[in-house]
């Protein structure tokens, strides 16, 4: 069996001067996924893990971009009115067919659109773009004989807010029964049934997860599903999860790809993540993640290893006030060990206080931005490992990476003590959010 290992958060490349990526839309064509996120960002793959960055010059700002195909083109919309694009191909170029109306012929402002085709019907998800996140999520079907500019029919409403639903209620701790954020839909269809899924109580939340209403039509009425939400916060690495895409890999397994909440540089300060989804006997759909482990690709039941460098003991070169060595290994993206100044190299080394058959390592370099724009340059460090403090293997050999995000197996090697040394830095001093260990006991596969 075919393996490729991969871990969450995704590395992504920087696109832009960005390092943010949220709301992702994703389309297969011609043997390549496009996946758009928000600020008109394309990132093009051929197996959903290994993502190139694609200078896509856009003349609106996409924010929550939606895309299909339909009958020979492709389009793509977004939030704040910016109407229908056009185009031969994902990458462009993109013509502007217009605006999108209601049957008035009014403009609409309508938020987080997601485009599903089938049988020559054009439907179009959103909520209504009035700033009121009670409203719920609404579908109109465009009628392509006005280049799907206008509906074909009136507006339905899918559902609503559920306060009885406190998943649903905004904050950190679901504590506002009167607020809510019900946003981000999306529509698969699978054994002839139609899995509405959306997200809620706010982006900006660690408790933003994503539930399901199903129906026998893309049009409903839609039954609320029991074990929503179905991707929400485990007390992991991985919180915020929501805003999400499904795509089917090459070999037909579907796959939720959604972003996650880093909330550093700013309030929407977001990364991405993928993990299947499945299918129950009843037919619940469900969302296997969030997950923060290594897994196989083609066998996702399969795992590589457990962290083992959590909260263990931690020595580093220098550190400095509030940016303490422990807040590498805290499996908190928001913490962070920083150096005392910016003089290279800098180095962290972990004691496992055991030794374990180590096989991974995940890297998650922190910049100390207080803005979305990153700084030039790359990262490049080396990993070594001793069994008894006395004799260092070096496993991975100055590395460089232009990522924030950073992850690799190999070969399992028997370990107790883990050190990573950085030599080079984007002009900011060496730091991390999170430096992760994985491994087992032995050397045998673990299964979920």
């Amino acid at each position: 069996m075919k393996k490729i290992y991969y871990c969450n958060p995704l590395s992504i490349p920087s696109a832009k001067n960005l390092r943010s990526f949220a709301d992702p839309d994703l389309i297969f064509f011609e043997d390549r996924f496009y996946m758009f996120v928000s600020g008109a960002q394309v990132f093009i793959s051929k197996d959903l893990i290994s993502w190139e960055y694609y200078h896509l010059e856009f003349p609106v700002k996409v924010i929550a971009p939606a895309i299909t195909f339909f009958q020979g083109s492709f389009y793509l919309s977004g939030n704040g009115g910016i109407g229908l694009w056009k185009a031969k191909h994902p990458l462009g170029p993109w013509n502007y067919s217009g605006d999108i109306v209601d049957q008035s012929g009014n403009k609409v402002f309508w938020a987080d659109l997601m485009f599903f085709v089938e049988d020559g019907k054009f439907y179009c998800y959103h909520n209504s773009g009035k700033g009121i996140g009670t409203d719920g999520i609404f579908v109109t079907e465009l009628d392509p004989s006005f280049d799907l500019l206008r509906p074909k029919k009136e507006t339905k409403l899918c559902f609503a807010y559920n306060p009885e639903h406190i998943w649903e209620r905004w904050g950190e701790f679901n504590e506002h029964p009167d607020i809510a954020w019900i946003e981000a839909p999306y529509m698969l269809k699978y054994n002839n049934r139609y899995y509405l899924q959306y997200s809620a109580c706010g982006t900006e939340w660690k408790s933003y997860a994503v539930g399901v209403y199903s129906s026998d039509s893309p049009e409903g009425p839609f039954i609320y599903q029991k074990n929503s939400p179905v991707l929400r916060d485990k007390k992991g690495l991985l919180n915020g999860t929501g805003h999400h895409a499904i795509i089917k890999d090459i070999e037909g397994k579907i796959w939720c790809i959604y972003h996650v909440l880093f909330h550093n540089r700013d309030k929407w300060d977001r990364r991405l993540a993928i993990d299947p989804v499945k299918f129950e006997e009843d037919g619940s759909l469900v969302i296997d993640g969030p997950t923060d482990i290594p897994r196989n690709f083609y066998n996702p039941e399969e795992i590589l290893g457990i962290p083992l460098s959590v909260n263990k003991e931690v020595k580093v070169s220098s550190f400095s006030d509030g940016y303490f060595p422990q807040y590498a290994v805290d499996n908190n993206v928001r913490t962070f060990w920083k150096a005392k100044d910016s003089s290279l190299p800098q180095w962290i080394e972990i004691d496992l206080l055991s030794s374990f058959y180590i096989n991974s390592v995940r890297i998650i370099f922190a910049e100390f931005m207080t803005e979305s724009k990153i700084s030039e340059g790359s990262w490049i460090f080396s990993i070594s490992v001793s069994n008894d403090k006395r004799s260092y293997k070096k496993i991975l050999s100055e590395v460089e990476t232009s990522s924030d995000i950073f992850f690799t197996d190999f070969l399992p090697v028997k370990s107790r003590w883990v050190f990573l040394e950085i030599y080079k830095t984007p002009e900011i001093p060496a730091g991390l959010c999170e430096f992760t260990v994985f491994g087992r006991q032995d050397n045998k596969m673990l299964n979920f």
